[in-house]
């Protein structure tokens, strides 16, 4: 990430964990741009507590404020304000989620938050948990979200209707469709645990997210942490790039000589018709 200090100059931001092999903490680098190393800013008070950066970071705006976007928790369903006081305090992080502000999941005891005309609340809210893709289903399940109240996450194969379970994604927006698209790594594909890759829509960077189509995949290989990246984009964002690490790691199968453990990137025409995608209003 990148923010201006007090100072006003431009920092360049990491998030960090340790592990031991378990998490062990999380917290805030900044690069020093004397020594061209990071250094430690601060590290956040609990390992366990969900607001922490991860995943793939975007940026974007919203009512004229610029915010930082993370998929740390697989969707995109955790931001912060982009400034350097607000990355570096682990309170100002926020989560998109429809739980009563102050609360956490608890399955059937979950609390969710409804108006007084009983419509279900989604919205930015801090101190309040993500609620993630696997969570929704099961509240939907139990029927604490209503057949007639809004879903964010629950995405759909959009030629077969099945379920499409997300491992990990990366979001943008996207010019020439006038959409945030996701790129997303699939758990539990039909051909591999975590080498199916899909594409979707949304209005706004958090959702909601409801059908996906698939674009590639790895036999019994896996392609993880996939990113876009925004800046090879060509044609107006008719052609987009993504990236990923190509490896045999949770398979039986042989290492592609030259490539394993690799990083492998991907050209996507949003003009093929096979993606069957609608026209942009």
């Amino acid at each position: 990430m990148t923010a201006k200090d007090s100072a006003g100059q431009e920092r360049l931001l990491a998030g960090y964990s340790t592990h031991n092999p378990e998490p062990t903490a999380f917290g805030i680098l900044a690069f020093n741009d004397t020594t061209k190393e990071f250094e430690q800013v601060v590290q956040f008070p609990s390992k366990d507590d969900w607001r922490h950066p991860g995943g793939q970071a975007t940026f974007y705006e919203e009512g004229g404020k610029g915010y930082w976007l993370f998929t740390e928790h697989r969707i995109p369903n955790l931001r912060v304000a982009a400034s350097y006081d607000a990355i570096i305090d682990y309170t100002q992080y926020e989560s998109f989620t429809c739980l009563t502000p102050g609360t956490t999941y608890n399955g059937a005891q979950t609390s969710l938050e409804r108006d007084a005309d009983g419509k279900l609340v989604w919205g930015w809210k801090k101190d309040t948990q993500p609620l993630n893709q696997e969570q929704e289903k099961e509240l939907i399940q139990l029927g604490l979200i209503k057949a007639d109240d809004p879903r964010y996450y629950q995405l759909k194969d959009i030629d077969t209707g099945e379920d499409v379970q997300i491992a990990q994604s990366s979001i943008e927006w996207n010019e020439y469709r006038q959409r945030y698209v996701m790129i997303a790594q699939q758990i539990q594909g039909k051909t591999s645990v975590l080498g199916e890759v899909w594409y979707a829509e949304a209005p706004s960077p958090q959702g909601p997210w409801t059908n996906a189509k698939h674009i590639v995949t790895h036999n019994d290989y896996t392609f993880y942490n996939v990113a876009q990246h925004e800046y090879f984009n060509k044609d107006g964002g008719r052609v987009i790039y993504f990236e990923g690490t190509y490896t045999n790691t949770f398979t039986n199968h042989v290492p592609t000589p030259r490539y394993n453990y690799n990083q492998i990137m991907y050209k996507l025409d949003l003009a093929n018709p096979k993606l069957g995608l609608e026209p942009v209003q």
